[in-house]
């Protein structure tokens, strides 16, 4: 079975400027996720997606591949994950005559992600396979029956009573609600054929690959990356005094 790992780095970062290649405890911040990705033992290909010749440089030399330049037309801001992923896929068929059979979708914004992270999700996926993809998540920091939205000035609950089947659920302890879960960036895997047959990042049948929070920061602020930063210090620290 084929497994490549797709990195998307594009460039012009507003919020973090050059977020994808900014210094991040010694090494660029996108090189995390490439060492990690080369760690792997099921992945074959590390591929990064970019638009950027300045993050092509800093990739090639930790080890990416970067076999074509990033169309302009799906590098914007608002760019959805999809065409980004059917630009590959489309790209190797036509390149190279073959796509994978799995693509990993790792995010530069997940630096602390383990290899083993990367292939127990894999391996999930390789398990059973009835599923369109596998995708990381962990328990939500804030419960959906405890959210609200507000029209005009009345608060109402975001999810209604008939639609959760509970009575006030918004009033309960958490204790007593199902347990809800929140999907984290830093790892999903997906077939190549839910990608370009079902043109969905997704598909209908979804593994869910609960991980340890500690490692699912995604950074999308300048805040993030100071808290990330501070947290993988403390990871390396903790190692070099084994």
């Amino acid at each position: 079975m084929k497994i490549y790992a797709l990195i998307p780095a594009r460039g012009g970062s507003k919020r973090i400027p050059h977020k994808n290649i900014k210094d991040f405890c010694g090494k660029p911040l996108i090189a995390w996720t490439i060492e990690e990705a080369k760690k792997s033992k099921l992945i074959s290909r590390v591929i990064v997606s970019t638009d950027d010749p300045e993050i092509i440089e800093v990739a090639k030399r930790y080890g990416a591949e970067i076999p074509f330049l990033r169309p302009k037309e799906i590098s914007a801001d608002l760019t959805p994950d999809l065409p980004v992923f059917e630009h590959f896929l489309n790209w190797l068929k036509q390149g190279e005559g073959e796509i994978p059979d799995i693509v990993a979708h790792l995010r530069v914004t997940g630096p602390m992600r383990t290899s083993s992270d990367i292939d127990n999700g894999i391996e999930l996926l390789v398990r059973n396979p009835s599923f369109d993809s596998v995708r990381a998540v962990i328990p939500a920091p804030l419960h959906p029956l405890k959210t609200y939205r507000l029209e005009g000035d009345n608060l109402l609950p975001f999810i209604p009573d008939n639609v959760s089947g509970l009575k006030e659920p918004f009033n309960l302890p958490v204790q007593a609600l199902p347990k809800a879960y929140a999907a984290v960036g830093y790892f999903s895997a997906i077939r190549s054929g839910t990608i370009l047959d079902k043109h969905s990042m997704t598909g209908e049948k979804i593994l869910g690959y609960t991980v340890d929070p500690a490692n699912a920061t995604d950074i999308d602020t300048p805040i993030d990356f100071l808290v990330a930063e501070s947290r993988m210090r403390e990871r390396l620290g903790e190692r070099t005094d084994k």
